[in-house]
């Protein structure tokens, strides 16, 4: 009990993100039009705004009595851009229309922050732009994007940039397989580190690379990049050799050598994988540089969708109240 009100006191002592993702765009995986199965699944590429706004202010709506704070935005096609007309897709919200909703999100009491994935593996969004990785036409567009969406959201204090899996087989049925090596990827991802502090926020990438390539990430990454680690699985169902373990380790390994950090949840593949991650943070990790946990559910925002994202949003909200207490943001 005397380490459960410890921790509840850290806790309330600092203003802790309690995140949520949901898209706005949704072609992050593959490079043509893909059918999508029932259900909840990564959105894939679409010529058309896939993003339904009946839904979209459900969800919204839905997470401040669940206690979320913030939301965490993946932009990606789904805004008629001035600087980069050219990637918006049929459909796009224009930025009148997208500026109510963040307008609306505010109202909410909640922190909108934008979100892009500039990870090879899942820039279909980012049109002709992602064949032409570390290019003067590719670096102009990022920066023009940047700038044009960091003014749209007042100057937020981070711009999340994605950059995981940017791994070949990650990449298995796409049309043209692109992957940087590790010299041109961490020179793009320093273009990509400045370019975001040039906007007067802090980088916010997802953390695969961390297990995948730890000492590489380590060396590279600057210790003002807010780090995501994720791992969906439960952890007693993990056995000697998985995987998933070196995933889980990474939540340690990032802790460890000061890096701010916020863990990633999702009930994408196992429904309590949120309490089981909470609860190993609290344990195994220390708890000075955690800035907040968030949940991802990688499903559309679409009516079909809307009681996946309830049952994430619950699930996620009982785990931060059962692990950490009540939570005052």
């Amino acid at each position: 009990m005397g380490e459960q009100t410890a921790v509840n006191k850290k806790w309330r002592a600092i203003k802790m993100m309690r995140a949520y993702m949901i898209y706005l765009g949704s072609s992050m995986w593959h490079d043509w039009d893909s059918e999508i199965p029932h259900g909840k699944n990564d959105p894939r590429y679409h010529a058309e705004m896939f993003t339904q706004k009946s839904a979209w202010r459900k969800i919204v709506d839905f997470l401040p009595q669940n206690g979320i704070n913030t939301v965490l935005i993946d932009m990606a096609e789904g805004v008629q851009y001035d600087s980069v007309p050219e990637i918006s897709c049929k459909g796009a919200w224009n930025k009148y229309e997208f500026r109510e909703e963040l307008d609306h999100i505010r109202a909410l009491g909640l922190t909108p922050i934008p979100k892009f994935n500039f990870s090879a593996t899942h820039d279909a969004w980012f049109g002709e732009y992602g064949r032409m990785v570390s290019t003067p036409q590719y670096y102009r567009a990022i920066e023009n994007l940047l700038s044009e969406t960091a003014e749209l959201f007042d100057y937020p204090e981070y711009i999340h940039i994605g950059l995981e899996e940017e791994l070949p087989h990650c990449q298995n049925g796409y049309g043209l397989c692109v992957c940087r090596n590790e010299e041109v990827f961490w020179h793009d991802a320093d273009f990509l580190f400045k370019t975001v502090r040039k906007n007067k926020a802090r980088p916010w990438i997802w953390g695969d690379g961390f297990w995948y390539s730890t000492e590489t990430y380590l060396k590279n990454t600057p210790k003002d990049v807010l780090v995501s680690n994720s791992m969906y699985q439960r952890i007693y169902e993990l056995e000697p050799g998985d995987w998933h373990l070196r995933a889980l380790e990474a939540f340690q390994t990032v802790a460890e050598n000061g890096f701010d950090y916020l863990p990633m949840v999702s009930t994408c593949y196992r429904e309590l994988n949120a309490y089981d991650i909470l609860e190993y943070v609290r344990r195994q990790c220390p708890q000075e540089k955690l800035k907040g946990f968030i949940s991802t559910p990688w499903c559309r925002t679409s009516e079909e969708d809307v009681y996946c994202h309830y049952n994430d949003i619950v699930r996620f909200s009982n785990a931060l109240k059962k692990v950490y207490g009540e939570v005052e943001g």
